[in-house]
């Protein structure tokens, strides 16, 4: 069974397009438009109730305390994240307990001409330190592909939003 839910709003897509696109591909995926007990933990991801099934969906933290096992996620993470993904889990109620139900790799294309201003910043000679809340192997993935020159000298990974300030 798979559930895709509008819990966020904002940037997210609304349920309505998740659902048309799962449908033209496809899928007999069961959409819902209003999760209870929504917990939306920035830069983690979203816990909540559908139908009385808990299910979480965020990056590996959010699944740490929530204590899903992920070990079965290994080779497909490597995967994605060389991939320069990012990667959310998604995890659905079983038996009491959140229980693993799939990995999902994310990609953010980076805006058109952000390599060619990261060079022209590179050429005023001024140092570029890279802060992302993805891990560190998808934020060097992304670094390197904004800046195939290696301009960019420091990468900072898996900083939530509410402390990039505080990097700073």
């Amino acid at each position: 069974k798979v559930y895709t839910f509008g819990a966020a709003e904002g940037k997210h897509k609304p349920a309505g397009q998740v659902e048309y696109e799962l449908l033209k591909n496809g899928s007999n995926a069961k959409v819902f438009e209003f999760p209870e007990d929504v917990s939306a933990i920035p830069g983690m991801g979203v816990v909540a109730s559908v139908e009385g099934v808990r299910v979480a969906v965020g990056i590996e933290a959010l699944m740490r305390d929530e204590a899903v096992d992920l070990g079965l996620a290994g080779p497909d993470v490597e995967r994605l994240t060389r991939a320069a993904r990012t990667v959310m889990f998604v995890a659905v109620q079983q038996d009491r307990e959140l229980r693993l139900a799939g990995a999902i790799g994310l990609a953010d294309r980076p805006r058109p001409g952000a390599a060619q201003a990261i060079a022209r910043l590179k050429r005023l000679g001024l140092e570029l330190i890279m802060i992302s809340g993805d891990n560190r192997a998808t934020a060097e993935a992304i670094a390197r592909e904004v800046a195939p020159a290696g301009e960019i000298d420091r990468v900072i990974a898996g900083v939530l939003p509410d402390r990039k300030a505080a990097e700073v």
